[in-house]
């Protein structure tokens, strides 16, 4: 599962994951948290835009 979170009011994104990793503890789960612009980066796919054939 993928959850995109907004953290622009947090005062401390420590507390945050501090808590992320707390609640993954609890639940089994394994918490991961990444700014946007890397996960995009390292999932992203980009396909080559082949150039216009002229007939």
């Amino acid at each position: 599962m993928m959850l995109e979170v907004d953290l622009s009011r947090c005062d401390s994104v420590c507390e945050v994951r501090g808590a992320l990793a707390d609640f993954g503890l609890e639940h089994n789960l394994r918490v991961v948290l990444q700014h946007y612009d890397i996960f995009k980066a390292v999932n992203e796919i980009s396909l080559p835009i082949r150039p216009k054939r002229e007939l």
